[in-house]
């Protein structure tokens, strides 16, 4: 065990059910310089061992000895009333325990959805959106690819697992004067074996995906355009061959 690992981040790794049943029992800081946070887990009587200082060593010591008791008092009656008050400090330790140990599974638990966070605080998105938790990771460098359409050919191509044709031959129009057409990049899915089904499909996911990569990553004055292609290998001698508007050779 990594001896620079906390109990707390131990126990609420592996057992964070049992986050407000642990007692704990303070040995010292002392042992801190050779043994782990944690020296020891009864799993039976969820019980702790810490090698960290109590909230009794930490009070002052002539909270509880005078100079009056030392003296009358021999070692033994000294070390027995030591450990009554750990004994009776231990409810308060395990209390102060179990709240750090609280803290520790919100912050485990707010490190696990900060994507989902920022996405949504941040970019107005929603983790449903399976298309954007894929990307999630790219939307803060998302600046420094815009443009960058061999980029977004990759992207596609990881995001819908088959290979991607881009062509930025084609041009557009918002209007039907052909004095105002604009640049255009298409990039064509290749998809091997696609039936009607699986066609609707994607096509559904893909204008999500199109206004997403138009926002952040095409530039302003260049429209993207996503459309599936039934993709087949090389034609073989004696092959039958169903050609449509849709298939790709």
């Amino acid at each position: 065990m990594n001896k620079e690992i906390s109990a707390e981040m131990l126990l609420n790794y592996r057992y964070p059910e049992r986050m407000r049943q642990w007692k704990v029992t303070s040995k010292g800081t002392f042992y801190r310089n050779y043994s782990s946070d944690a020296m020891a887990i009864n799993l039976v009587e969820n019980k702790v061992q810490l090698a960290r200082d109590g909230f009794l060593r930490l009070l002052p010591e002539g909270l509880f000895f005078n100079e009056k008791s030392r003296e009358e008092e021999s070692a033994n009656q000294r070390q027995w009333r030591l450990m009554l008050l750990s004994k009776a400090f231990i409810p308060i330790d395990s209390f102060a325990f179990r709240n750090k140990l609280q803290l520790e599974h919100e912050v485990d638990r707010l490190l696990q959805e900060k994507w989902d966070l920022i996405l949504h605080r941040v970019f107005g998105y929603t983790a449903q959106q399976s298309i954007y938790s894929e990307v999630a990771g790219l939307l803060p460098q998302m600046r420094n690819r815009k443009g960058d359409l061999l980029f977004v050919q990759a992207l596609l191509a990881t995001l819908c697992h088959c290979p991607v044709k881009l062509d930025q031959s084609h041009r557009y129009s918002e209007s039907d004067s052909r004095r105002c057409w604009m640049p255009m990049a298409r990039f064509e899915l290749l998809v091997p074996d696609l039936d009607a089904p699986n066609y609707r499909r994607l096509h559904n996911e893909l204008d999500s995906l199109t206004e997403f990569i138009e926002e952040w990553l095409m530039p302003f004055d260049v429209k993207c355009d996503i459309v599936v292609r039934q993709h087949n290998d090389a034609a073989q001698p004696g092959d039958n061959l169903i050609l449509d508007y849709n298939t790709e050779l």
